[in-house]
């Protein structure tokens, strides 16, 4: 155990918000690469099923979340076994795609309650602000939280709490205004008989 303000600490804490922010610079633009391209995934692919569960396969908002949620996920299953350092891996995973997926359609109904439409620049801006906070919190988590197991139980936790709601409401999306399609009214994946 090292002792706080012991310069051995003070260099272990340096190496791991260096760690901490390639992590997450890296992952910012992982993210906004792999989430700008993957909105076309599912047309691709001929809207095959497999692919619509993963990457957006109407125009509703909560399929257009899944921008941020797999490519966040996938990034930080490749990512944080090479970080080995940071404390909190898993909880800081969990807590940036939280806070990356729900910035999305809180600044989409905020933005639109005072437009009364869509705006594409104000969609893509969003889409990379929900990124960027999703990893500045991801980030806070990797520096602030220690290696404890509650923090990795309340991750763990989180993260199966998500892929689950996201493969569910994605087959069998409820009749909400969150998993509406603007353009045809449709809700989930339409090549699974929604």
């Amino acid at each position: 155990m090292r002792a706080r303000g012991s310069a051995c600490g003070k260099a272990y804490d340096t190496r791991v918000r260096r760690d901490a922010r390639a992590v997450c610079a890296v992952g910012f633009l992982f993210c906004c690469a792999l989430g700008a391209v993957s909105h076309f995934f599912y047309e691709w692919s001929g809207e095959a099923v497999a692919v619509g569960i993963f990457f957006p396969a109407n125009e509703s908002v909560w399929e257009h979340m899944k921008l941020v949620f797999f490519p966040f996920a996938v990034y930080f299953a490749v990512a944080l076994p090479l970080a080995p350092r940071l404390g909190g891996r898993t909880f800081g995973a969990f807590a940036g795609t939280y806070v990356a997926a729900a910035v999305l359609p809180c600044v989409f109904y905020t933005y639109t309650a005072f437009t009364g439409r869509a705006v594409l620049g104000a969609d893509i801006a969003t889409f990379v602000a929900g990124t960027a906070a999703g990893m500045l919190t991801a980030y806070r988590a990797f520096t602030r939280t220690g290696k404890s197991r509650a923090a990795w139980v309340v991750g763990a936790a989180g993260i199966a709490v998500l892929v689950t709601l996201w493969l569910t409401l994605t087959l069998y999306a409820p009749d909400f205004f969150l998993f509406t399609d603007p353009v045809t009214g449709g809700r989930g994946l339409p090549a699974h008989g929604r």
